[in-house]
């Protein structure tokens, strides 16, 4: 506490013995990086506890360290700044070719800066996967709708002899992907909110429900659908329009779907664009 912001963040340096010269450097350089240039001469009772958290992790990069160990080190920071932290370190960890092992709850923050996910519940891993797979191949029911905002819409499943009744409505399916579903005796349908759109009530293939709430988000707009068995949010267009009550249609393309088995796990995963199992 009796040091200043640039004395704390060059501390480790100067254990190191680092001449002043290489010191003053390289903090100027990290503080650069994390936008506490201006705090360099203050205090640690001078700043916020967003200021002091950039401190530390200023602190912790100066050194160059062969691993980073980070548990939430962007929590305490506005949204703008998290945004521009989350690109630097992740530039950073790459140009220093330094492991990471970072925590945090922020789902976004996992998908964008890591090369690997772990997803833990309850203590245990439930997956440990690229980013692209955590997302598009979930390995249970609880990876697949912690991961994604909105999370995986899940609805009851039942199969009938020519596809899956979900919704209220009997969605065809193809016979390899029918067979396959069967003997995983599946319970559930997943589907991501931009796999699904919105349709004219009636239409066929669509699955019958009435708007639940609307919410314009700018470039663009997700829909609360109540269907039979559950609600699902739609990615819409910036320009959709529709009013709490209204009668709609949820469209999608079941190769698109993810399903469950009793136990909560993915027995059947998503298919490509290539009709092959992603």
């Amino acid at each position: 506490p009796q040091m200043t912001v640039a004395e704390n963040i060059g501390y480790p340096l100067w254990i190191r013995g680092t001449p002043e010269a290489g010191r003053k450097a390289k903090i100027g350089e990290v503080a650069a990086i994390l936008e506490i240039g201006h705090l360099l001469d203050r205090r640690p009772r001078q700043l916020s506890g967003g200021q002091r958290q950039r401190v530390a992790l200023a602190r912790a990069i100066v050194r160059d360290p062969a691993a980073f160990l980070m548990d939430e080190p962007l929590s305490n920071l506005d949204a703008r700044l998290r945004l521009t932290m989350r690109g630097e370190i992740k530039r950073l960890c790459q140009r220093l070719s330094a492991t990471t092992i970072y925590v945090t709850h922020d789902q976004v923050e996992a998908l964008t800066m890591a090369d690997l996910v772990a997803v833990m519940h309850g203590g245990e891993l439930q997956q440990m996967a690229p980013p692209i797979d955590i997302y598009d191949r979930p390995a249970n029911r609880f990876v697949a709708t912690f991961v994604g905002n909105p999370p995986m819409n899940i609805l009851p499943a039942a199969l009938g002899e020519q596809g899956v009744i979900a919704g209220g409505r009997i969605v065809p399916l193809e016979r390899t992907r029918l067979t396959q579903c069967r003997l995983a005796e599946i319970v559930e349908i997943g589907l991501r909110p931009e796999d699904c759109s919105v349709a004219q009530p009636g239409e066929p293939g669509a699955l019958p429900g009435e708007i639940y709430v609307v919410e314009p988000m700018g470039n663009e707009t997700l829909v609360n659908v109540r269907l039979e068995g559950g609600n699902v949010s739609v990615r819409a267009g910036r320009d959709f329009r529709g009013a709490v009550g209204e009668s709609i249609g949820v469209a999608f393309d079941p190769a698109n779907a993810c399903f469950f088995n009793a136990a909560g796990l993915t027995a059947v995963h998503r298919v490509n664009s290539n009709g092959r199992e992603k």
